[in-house]
């Protein structure tokens, strides 16, 4: 069995505090699936302030990957296995952010042009592997 934690946690002032009641309820063999944007990512080096999946105020945390290991850790987990991943939207929508365009891909391509979502796109591809701006987590306890 497994928890998900999609959207909520970037939310949480306490991040922390919601890992660790999860924990409580949690099987021993259970896990806890994390998605979370991070900042220290090509998306990120790339669009600064302007990276869509920011999103302040909403989001309270956007973390480092080594931050998201220091709070599994002290909350009584560990990293079982990770994925990184690098959506094009990070790429258009930040665009979109920088530009003041409205948030839809239709809109963002006809202002920049195809061959410049194109390259966006190169982009988000290549940054991928070791660069993602996204990033899903298996915790498991510490036994």
């Amino acid at each position: 069995p497994a928890v998900r934690l999609q959207r909520e946690h970037r939310h949480s002032d306490l991040p922390g505090a919601e890992l660790e009641r999860i924990r409580t309820i949690l099987s021993v063999k259970g896990a806890i699936i994390v998605s979370i944007p991070v900042v220290d990512s090509e998306p990120y080096i790339r669009f600064g302030a302007n990276l869509v999946s920011l999103d302040a105020p909403v989001h309270r945390w956007i973390p480092t990957v080594e931050g998201v290991s220091a709070v599994a850790e002290r909350s009584g987990f560990r990293i079982d296995a990770m994925v990184r991943t690098n959506p094009d939207f990070l790429y258009w929508g930040s665009e979109a952010v920088a530009r003041g365009l409205p948030m839809d891909r239709g809109s963002v391509a006809q202002a920049l042009g195809t061959e410049y979502m194109l390259s966006l796109e190169r982009s988000a591809r290549l940054a991928q592997r070791n660069q993602g701006g996204n990033l899903t987590l298996r915790l498991r306890q510490v036994d």
